[in-house]
């Protein structure tokens, strides 16, 4: 349609029709222009060409004038799309990118979700609606034979009476799988944090691995539940075998079991880590190649502490976080007698901590596990000395 066409088209016909009109077939770069003629009221199905990632993450979004439209009227959704794939992974990066949030977004689509026999969704941040997003969402694919969920959620405020503050397999049960008949595998993980101290419940492992009861027909289940005293506390369920890739907020009450799908970890209490904890981290996470340590609790120590210790060596390990930790958990790392890094090439530390810990950057303990760093990164803006660049020769 010209730009003359188009002018008159909203200036004359669509003012005097928009109440009537069912169907929309657009092409993106005139969409905005006609969806902001009217409310379009009967609005239900709609069209889109030379659809685009970014035309998702600029329309498809709360903030935008006609996105009661999309959120409630649209049962029916076509995309064209203009966008292209290098290989797979792309292809999967921008499915989690961008069908998923359509998905979640357009909370009235059909027919397409009917149909579905196979669905996975793979969340690492944060779910903060997971009651108003995921589970209507699960609920309309009825269809549905094989589902795979990897799920962190975050709860805020009091439980009463017997409403439970975590995800296990009551509530798997009654919300969502009563609702996918034909289901017949089911691959999961899901933690739930809370900001509030349960600890006055009571509530064990055995209790919530108790609740599974009624989806064991699905495999084996384990759980671990974590008390952070006033800070919170978090639980985590998953099916057995463990098929997942990432880990986070593990603490010392991890059970004695090999996770040997595990590549991206992140380990937290607020008690301190000891060499024997960092042992059973390298033989329960084989493949480990991405390591985060955070720890609320000092911990003081000594050159020496380790010397009748043996030496851990994390052979895939290429990337290392100590940041939220104290400087005992550098010299766990760094010096060769109690970790060997033999791949390590990303370093993400405290500057000043780094500096303590390497004597300036002359100690000769920590040398070899800094020699093929290439990416060194600290928490302020710094430019490194060429003692650094002595120290770090691989930047």
């Amino acid at each position: 349609m010209s730009d003359v066409k188009l002018d008159r088209f909203c200036s004359y016909i669509l003012p005097r029709t928009h109440h009537y009109i069912k169907k929309l077939i657009l092409d993106t770069t005139s969409m905005e222009r006609i969806l902001l003629v009217g409310d379009y009221p009967n609005l239900t199905s709609l069209e889109l060409f030379n659809f685009e990632q970014k035309i998702g993450f600029h329309y498809f979004t709360d903030d935008r004038p006609f996105r009661h439209i999309f959120k409630h009227q649209i049962t029916d959704l076509i995309l064209h799309n203009n966008d292209e794939y290098d290989d797979k992974t792309l292809m999967d990066i921008y499915t989690k990118n961008v069908y998923a949030h359509i998905m979640i977004f357009f909370q009235n689509l059909k027919d397409d979700l009917i149909n579905l026999k196979c669905f996975s969704l793979t969340n690492y941040n944060y779910i903060y609606d997971y009651d108003d997003l995921v589970v209507p969402l699960l609920r309309r694919m009825t269809h549905l034979e094989k589902l795979t969920l990897y799920l962190r959620i975050s709860k805020t405020g009091l439980f009463i009476g017997d409403a439970s503050p975590f995800i296990d397999g009551i509530h798997l049960h009654n919300e969502i799988l009563v609702h996918i008949p034909q289901l017949h595998t089911f691959k999961y993980y899901i933690s739930t944090e809370t900001c509030t101290d349960y600890s006055n419940l009571r509530i064990s492992n055995r209790d919530i691995q108790q609740t599974f009861t009624n989806i064991i027909k699905y495999g084996q289940t384990a759980c671990i539940m974590d008390y952070y005293g006033a800070s919170g506390t978090i639980c985590h369920v998953y099916s057995l075998p463990f098929t997942f890739t990432h880990l986070y907020k593990i603490t010392t009450h991890f059970p004695f079991i090999v996770f040997d799908t595990v590549t991206h970890l992140s380990v937290y209490d607020i008690v301190p880590f000891k060499h024997e904890f960092f042992m059973r981290i390298n033989q329960a996470f084989p493949l480990l190649k991405c390591f985060t340590v955070k720890n609320a609790r000092m911990q003081y120590w000594n050159s020496n502490d380790n010397l009748s210790d043996p030496i851990i060596e994390f052979t895939h390990l290429i990337s290392l976080e100590i940041i939220h930790a104290g400087m005992y958990y550098l010299e766990q790392f760094l010096v060769k007698t109690n970790t060997l890094l033999p791949r390590l090439t990303r370093l993400k530390v405290n500057y000043n901590d780094l500096k303590t810990v390497t004597i300036n950057f002359t100690r000769e303990e920590t040398r070899h596990n800094c020699s093929k760093v290439k990416q060194l990164i600290v928490e302020d803006s710094i430019i490194f000395s060429k003692y650094v660049y002595q120290y770090f020769p691989s930047l």
